[in-house]
């Protein structure tokens, strides 16, 4: 799912830091927040979300570089 979102937030800032920042902390927030909802919040789960957002990254920044002309 965050793949999906850091192609998303690619195609608005063009910065990967802001891409970066911006889906991490996504990522971490709706681990925080299950645990009000009832679900356990969990690292693992973090960390599967923070290597979605980084392959998103490399692939993201390899598509723009082939297809996108500045």
């Amino acid at each position: 799912m965050l793949l999906v979102l850091t192609f998303l937030l690619m195609a608005v800032f063009r910065e990967v830091g802001h891409v970066l920042i911006l889906a991490v902390t996504y990522a971490f927030l709706t681990e925080v927040l299950q645990v009000y909802f009832g679900r356990g919040g969990d690292l693992y789960d973090v960390a599967a979300n923070v290597l979605g957002i980084g392959v998103g990254l490399v692939v993201g920044s390899y598509l723009q570089k082939v297809y996108i002309t500045n």
